[in-house]
């Protein structure tokens, strides 16, 4: 933040900005992928939200589509706002197929300008999100009218029918729904504990 600035330097700072590749161009598309701090470096981060922010960024499907907005929070906390976002992503302990493991809650559809948030579509590994993101796009590429946005395409078809139509063409670690209220923790085992029973929060 810079303070104290007079009306006519701001064309300079925003050149040297630009020049040093924090400019406004792209911000807030999917060029500019939007997160939180993430772990390691936030001690309430359960996944490393920069990490995924950075390989996302050479997805195909968000570079062909670079208006999109994605935000990706390292717990449920939205610190980037995953809620508002066309794709967002809250980190977290999550349940597939009655196995819990690190992974990311998606939420579909979120757009202030449309008065709209965001709505879960389903849960996925971490090691997946990658790949259901090209998933998402494609489903959305398939089934929008022309100049739709991604959140008017989930507001007409409902999010339980393009949760329907991601599974017909994602094969992988994911889960329709919202995470249950009884989840598990990973354990080196895989198999998981019981959480909700010891009264420990789990979302």
């Amino acid at each position: 933040m810079f303070r104290h600035v007079p009306i006519k330097a701001v064309p300079a700072i925003r050149a040297e900005l630009a020049a040093v590749g924090l400019g406004l161009e792209g911000a807030d598309q999917s060029r500019d992928v939007r997160a939180c701090t993430g772990g390691p470096v936030c001690s309430l981060a359960l996944t490393p939200a920069q990490g995924l922010a950075y390989r996302l960024l050479e997805q195909p499907a968000l570079v062909r589509n670079s208006g999109l907005r994605v935000s990706i929070s390292g717990c449920p906390n939205s610190c980037a706002q995953h809620q508002i976002a066309d794709l967002g992503l809250s980190g977290g302990t999550v349940t597939i197929g009655g196995i819990s493991m690190l992974g990311y809650q998606i939420w579909l559809g979120g757009d202030l300008r449309a008065n709209t948030l965001g709505q879960t579509v389903g849960r996925v590994a971490e090691t997946d999100v990658a790949a259901i993101t090209e998933a998402i796009v494609g489903v959305w590429e398939a089934l929008r009218r022309e100049g739709e946005t991604l959140s008017g395409t989930v507001d007409r078809v409902g999010i339980e029918g393009f949760g329907a139509q991601i599974n017909a063409v994602f094969e992988g670690r994911w889960e329709p729904g919202d995470e249950p209220a009884e989840t598990t923790a990973p354990t080196p085992d895989g198999n998981g504990r019981r959480l909700a029973a010891a009264g420990v929060p789990t979302r």
